[in-house]
């Protein structure tokens, strides 16, 4: 089993470079998963862990590449999105090589309704507005079973 530890932020890109801002307000938060564990299944456990509800909110899973794989490529080499369970594996198969953070970036769901004329419209969020504003990130660290340093 590989642990996951659940730390809060967002990316953000700064003097051309992508970085990860640490939200120490949230906390952290512990998983298991291994070769098993479906790109389905880690959603809902990150969405258990935080209480959050998914469906209103969207989840979006992303790395940013390994040490090693960073020497090679540039400093604004953006993060690599993990979309499916195929990418979910190639990503744990990572963690023998490499110590590496998954970062999961919760966003509320903007609703599409039809007006009467058939006409596609955005739906208002919980508050009433419809907003881009009102992300929320969490990072996923994950060690393999002989690793425990955690880099945040």
């Amino acid at each position: 089993m590989d642990q996951i530890i659940l730390v809060c932020g967002n990316w953000i890109f700064e003097k051309k470079r992508w970085l990860f801002v640490i939200d120490n307000k949230r906390g952290c938060r512990i998983l298991e998963s291994n070769r098993q564990t479906s790109y389905d299944d880690c959603i809902r456990m990150v969405c258990a862990d935080f209480a959050l509800d998914n469906r209103v909110c969207d989840v979006v899973l992303s790395n940013k590449l390994s040490k090693k794989l960073s020497q090679q490529f540039a400093g604004d080499t953006p993060p690599v999105f993990i979309s499916n369970s195929r990418q979910l594996h190639a990503f744990l198969g990572q963690l023998q090589k490499d110590t590496v953070r998954l970062c999961v970036k919760v966003k509320k769901k903007v609703m599409v309704e039809s007006n009467r004329n058939g006409n596609k419209r955005p739906r208002n969020d919980l508050d009433g507005t419809v907003s881009e504003d009102e992300d929320q990130g969490y990072c996923i660290h994950i060690t393999g079973l002989n690793r425990h340093r955690v880099f945040v």
